[in-house]
């Protein structure tokens, strides 16, 4: 049935949760303020709800790397990883490495470690990125973030009805 197949691409792909959180933002910032997108596809949808604003990452990753390779490889580890690397490369092995670390240390250890990553990150999309506010669909980078709530102004989620999925931004201070 064609109206059944349609139904569930609707469902399959709701994009109204990226549409509010890129809403909540129009109505906190100003005019061409640049918007951090943990991932590229956020693009068209975030702009489509919300012109106001220019975007760090938009249609093709390529092009951020040409522009600049120390912000591609700052947005590419941040959005695989969640973790902050100041090397111009892919840091999978530095932050498996990191992680092989947080294992021998205590809680406390752990908690401070976790901190300063959450910190660096913050500090580089503020001032690499000039952006104050992201557009997140990464549980991973939502955690990491929120370990810094001192460093974020405000946050807004909002929630897929029919998929589940969350959609998460975040004002910085």
């Amino acid at each position: 049935n064609n109206f059944l197949d349609v139904r569930n691409q609707i469902h399959k792909n709701d994009y109204r949760p990226l549409g509010e959180v890129a809403k909540w933002i129009e109505a906190r910032s100003n005019e061409k303020e640049v918007i951090f997108l943990d991932d590229w596809s956020l693009f068209p949808v975030s702009f489509f709800y919300n012109h106001k604003n220019v975007y760090a990452m938009g249609m093709e990753p390529g092009e951020l790397l040409n522009y600049s390779p120390k912000l591609y490889w700052r947005w590419y580890n941040i959005r695989n990883y969640a973790y902050y690397c100041n090397e111009e490369k892919d840091c999978e092995e530095e932050f498996k490495s990191v992680n092989d670390q947080y294992k021998n240390l205590d809680k406390d250890q752990k908690e401070k470690e976790a901190k300063e990553n959450s910190r660096k990150i913050i500090g580089s999309i503020k001032n690499d990125f000039g952006s104050r506010f992201i557009i997140s669909n990464s549980l991973r980078l939502n955690g990491v973030l929120s370990l810094n709530a001192d460093l974020i102004q405000e946050s807004f989620e909002a929630k897929s009805e029919f998929t589940g999925s969350t959609k998460k931004a975040f004002e910085l201070k």
